[in-house]
């Protein structure tokens, strides 16, 4: 192996050492056959903080060692399979860490008939429905930089124009010409920062939202009705072209 090559080899592992990676993900859900883990993560978060908001904050005095059911409803929800399903899963879990039983989703036919009646009925249902669920996207135009542009080429227009009728008045060439200089100078920045505002790349903000409410429905006369809500957020900035990530590509219609 020769120098050349040796120098060769070590530039490449430092290129490829230096070069930035970035996850990407899809802005709309249906982008991509496979679901990508960040928008699963994210939907979870936010799941799992509305539910934990709205079950932590029940009153569970009459509730523990009681026996519930569980049951979630979407106001037109992703699925009927999936986001409802994590949901109701996740606040099976709360309940039974809070002391409630959870009544069991299948139950064999002989352990419900006990002297020729059902046994296993809920003290409670615990129903959760969905009043939110899904991402909303938001987008921002990057125009901090084409607005200083704009700015600084305007005011050395203004200042310029300004100074050239001073100078004018004062019957100073001089001056006057200092004037129209600055607003040469001036227009082109103007000109420019307008061009760079058209083409400027938009960021998305993807927003992550539950908001739902659980109610207690009691079936024994021990248990007391109950309502309380709760909503859980998880937001994704989305930065085109930053670290060597692509675009993301825009819903339809934006």
């Amino acid at each position: 192996m020769n120098a050349r090559t040796v120098l060769t080899l070590g530039l490449s592992a430092l290129l490829l050492n230096c070069a930035a990676t970035a996850r990407l993900a899809p802005l709309s859900p249906l982008a991509q056959d496979i679901p990508v883990p960040m928008q699963q993560e994210q939907m979870a978060a936010a799941a799992r903080l509305a539910v934990n908001q709205a079950v932590g904050a029940l009153d569970y005095t009459d509730l523990v060692g009681k026996q519930a059911r569980v049951q979630v409803a979407g106001s037109f929800p992703p699925s009927d399979h999936e986001l409802l399903d994590f949901v109701a899963a996740v606040a099976e879990s709360q309940l039974a860490v809070r002391g409630v039983r959870i009544e069991p989703k299948a139950v064999p036919h002989a352990l419900l008939l006990q002297n020729n009646g059902p046994v296993l009925q809920p003290d409670f249902v615990a129903s959760l429905t969905l009043d939110a669920s899904g991402v909303d996207l938001t987008m921002e135009p990057q125009l901090t930089g084409p607005i200083v542009m704009m700015v600084v080429g305007g005011g050395t227009m203004l200042l310029g124009g300004t100074t050239a009728v001073a100078g004018l008045l004062a019957f100073s060439s001089a001056i006057a010409a200092i004037g129209g200089v600055l607003g040469v100078l001036g227009l082109p920045l103007l000109i420019i920062g307008a061009i760079w505002a058209s083409v400027a790349p938009n960021h998305y903000i993807a927003d992550g939202r539950v908001k739902l409410a659980v109610t207690i429905q009691p079936v024994a006369s021990m248990v007391r009705a109950q309502i309380h809500q709760g909503e859980g957020t998880n937001s994704i900035r989305y930065e085109p072209n930053k670290a060597g990530g692509l675009k993301p590509r825009p819903p339809p219609g934006w």
